[in-house]
């Protein structure tokens, strides 16, 4: 009896071991499956869920270095996002080694370089600049 209970706690344990691997996201892929749920909600012009994703603490910063969140951030992209320009991730994430990566995108027809920073799921900034 007492062998079986030793059994089955070492099973347990192996069996919680794996399922915490197997469950675990890189911070890389995290970055990842962000962005490309944030550019299927632009792409589908849902604003509550694109909205949903950034606010209430992310922010944006564009290219000319203009930061924009809360209700500045709907404002600015609102009209972006009803007028049908898209996103479009076209290169995997680059670490920049101080907790955020870089993804090549075309932006309708303009190529940028998206940069993300996340705090567990939550946005903490979008950075985009022009290549």
């Amino acid at each position: 009896m007492r062998r079986m209970r030793r059994v089955l706690v070492v099973a347990v344990v192996v069996l919680g071991v794996l399922a915490s691997g197997c469950s675990s996201t890189s911070e890389s892929e995290r970055a990842t499956q962000f962005l490309d749920q944030y550019a299927a909600d632009w792409n589908a012009q849902d604003e509550e869920a694109v909205f949903g994703m950034v606010l209430p603490n992310g922010v944006f910063v564009a290219p000319d270095g203009t930061e924009f969140a809360g209700d500045e951030l709907i404002e600015a992209w609102t009209p972006f996002i009803r007028s049908g320009v898209s996103v479009e991730r076209t290169g995997d994430a680059v670490d920049n080694g101080d907790g955020s990566y870089s993804f090549n995108v075309v932006i309708s027809t303009q190529r940028r370089i998206l940069t993300i920073t996340l705090d567990g799921d939550e946005l903490v900034s979008m950075v985009e600049t022009r290549q």
